[in-house]
Parts: structure tokens; sequence; C-alpha cells
């Protein structure tokens, strides 16, 4: 279940909300990008909820606050949209969580009046977990050690997680970042505890390769999502089940057509918070589990080969960054279905042909070298 925070104060469902709300553990943090220390964040929420029966849920605030904040914040990009950390946080088993949208208004928020207004009179909060780094109120003046001292005044638990080393090195999403943007997608995928992945609904393309012989899958992809270096990619794509009946939700937390971006909705938010749908242009979750991955399901897996580029054999005109898979000894039409592709290795880098024959032929190797990294 996702609920968007502001929604429910505009309908005035404040007295229902605290009746489902009341006993969380909820960690907090920004979650640019779901990496191991993530990872050890929703695992004590986890540890904690089993101890003392509370729900574990998850707060999100979206906009990244760098992309409101930063001078020229706009054109940061995060590690993963909205749509990836909601499959990510589900896998880990937390299905509940709030979304918050993140603006100069409630970056100007005391660190003292988020606790109160947000934890305590809103979400009535049991525990709360954060990590060593965590900072939070109007210029980033709560600390771990100021969010102690009101736990106290509030009555409710506090865990701070300590940070996350690999390699002795500090798990961070500035270091993912960076090997990510170097084409290091093994590291990177050390450093995060899973492949960099993209999630969507499959578009309409111009269908070349399956005129070709070799059939993409076509994943428009967020410009505010960071991408590998344009190339090509020995990748996993799971094709996600279908939404249960009466549901328009699905595997991956994606609710619709709408995106991370805010273009038409965020994927799989409960934006109403009764049920009822709540507005035009947004779309509701599928799900309403609260338990270990809860609406994530079964995928069917394939090997694939990924193409992060702007085709400028075949479309030398648009410079428009798109994503098209491949799918090893799939058979089938994909067009509409929500998939996520995980990108394992940089193959090679994109580049441009003479011609559509010595395209097509490298094409075939990149399928004979995919084919070889993967059965590794």
């Amino acid at each position: 279940m996702i609920i968007d925070l502001d929604r429910y104060i505009e309908t005035g469902k404040k007295a229902e909300f605290d009746r489902r709300a009341r006993g969380l553990t909820l960690a907090l943090g920004f979650f640019d990008g779901m990496h191991l220390g993530h990872g050890a964040l929703m695992d004590a929420c986890l540890r904690q909820s089993a101890r003392d029966g509370s729900v574990p849920a998850v707060l999100l605030l979206e906009p990244h606050p760098l992309r409101v904040l930063a001078e020229g914040g706009g054109s940061i990009r995060t590690l993963n949209g909205l749509r990836e950390k909601i499959y990510f946080i589900r896998r880990r088993g937390v299905g509940r969580m709030f979304l918050k949208a993140f603006d100069r208004e409630f970056a100007r928020l005391a660190p003292e009046a988020f606790v109160q207004r947000y934890l305590v009179d809103l979400l009535g909060v049991r525990n709360v977990v954060v990590g060593f780094n965590y900072r939070f109120g109007a210029r980033g003046m709560g600390t771990p050690g100021l969010l102690e001292h009101l736990a106290q005044q509030y009555d409710f638990g506090l865990r701070v997680v300590q940070p996350v080393y690999v390699d002795d090195r500090l798990v961070s999403s500035t270091l993912i970042r960076e090997k990510v943007e170097a084409g290091d997608m093994e590291a990177a995928a050390r450093l995060m505890g899973h492949p960099h992945l993209f999630a969507g609904r499959v578009a309409e393309g111009n269908r070349l390769g399956r005129q070709w012989g070799f059939p993409t899958a076509n994943l428009p992809l967020d410009p505010t999502v960071l991408t590998p270096p344009l190339g090509v990619y020995a990748a996993r794509v799971e094709i996600a089940p279908p939404a249960p009946a009466g549901g328009a939700g699905d595997a991956s937390g994606g609710g619709g057509a709408g995106d991370a971006s805010g273009g038409g909705g965020e994927a799989g938010v409960d934006w109403a918070g009764d049920g009822s749908g709540g507005g035009a242009s947004r779309d509701r979750a599928g799900g309403s589990g609260e338990g270990a991955g809860a609406d994530v399901g079964a995928a069917a897996g394939y090997r694939a080969v990924v193409n992060i580029g702007t085709r400028p054999t075949v479309a030398p005109d648009r410079p428009d960054v798109t994503l098209e898979a491949h799918l090893l000894d799939f058979d089938g039409d994909l067009y509409g279905q929500e998939i996520r592709v995980f990108i394992l290795k940089h193959m090679r880098n994109e580049r441009r042909f003479e011609d559509t024959d010595a395209l097509k032929a490298q094409v075939m190797r990149d399928i004979a070298t995919a084919r070889e990294v993967l059965t590794l």
C-alpha cells in the first residue's frame, strides 16, 4: 500500500488515517537509489517490527530534495526513479510506503515541526529507523542526535543504522553514481546489492528489429534517472506478471502510464487513500499487501542484449536516448507490458555504422557475445 500524505490531509481523512497508521516502525531517508546501506535500513525496520508487532513502513520524498534545493538541481539525475524504488522496497519486504511531495514550503519546516507534525501527530510512529548521516528539516539542521532527543520527548523508539562498507569504501549514492557513469555495472551492482534497473511499460517502436529478425522491447527512459554510458549491454529482463483482477498496479509498483517524473501519475500510489482511485490523471495501486514481498510477484526472466543510445545509424536526426532490449530465446509481443531491465555488463560503446547491413551484422555479434557473457 502506498499512501499520499498530502492527499490524506487535503481530503480531511485524518481520523481514518490515524486508525490505519498507528503502530508504525518508519524508515526515513532520501533514497536516491536503493543500495546496501538502504538495505540495512530496511532490515533494521523489519527486525524491529518483528520484535514488537508494529507495521514496517517507509517515508519517500518526491522529487529528491536536491532537485528542489540545489542550484541547477533540475539537472540532477537520481539512481532510481520512483517505480524502481517501490519495486526494491517491496522486494526487501516492506509493503507500506508513505509518499510526501518535497517542495520549498516543506523544506522550510523546522526539524522539530517535522517530527511533531508528521511523525507524531499524523503518523503516530512507534519507532523510527534512520541512517548514521540522516539529515532532516530546514537547512538539514536535524541530525540523529536531535532525533534521539525528540524521540525521548514524544516517546517513540529510535534506531540509528551504522554505515556499510564494501572493499573498505563507504557505500553511498555518490560512489555508485561514479561507477554507473563509468559503465562499471558490476562494481555498481556490488554496492547496490542488485544490478542497475530500469522499469516501465514497453512502448511502440519502429519495429525495425522485428523486420531484421531480432525484435526489441522499447522502454521509455525517465530523463531524471541516471543512465550508464551510451552503448550495448548484457542484461536480464523480467516480464512482470499481470495485475490481479480489479487492480491497475503491477509487480514493479506501476499503476499505468504514469512515471516518477510526474508526467502522468506516480507509479502504484493509492492517491485517494480509500481505494476510490482519486484523480483523473493518477493511477491507483493494484495491491494493498503489508508483508514481505507484497506486490512483487513472480516474473518470467530472460537473458537480453540492451542498447542504450540515440540509434545514430537508423535515426541520426533524433538525439533522444532510448532503451531497446532484445530478449534471447523469447517469442512473443511485449507491447504495453511491464518489464524490468537489469543492466549487467557493458559490452561495447554505441557507434554509427556505414549502413544497416553493417549494423545488423554487429547486432548478431552482440547477441553471440551476450550469450557467452550471460552463461559465465
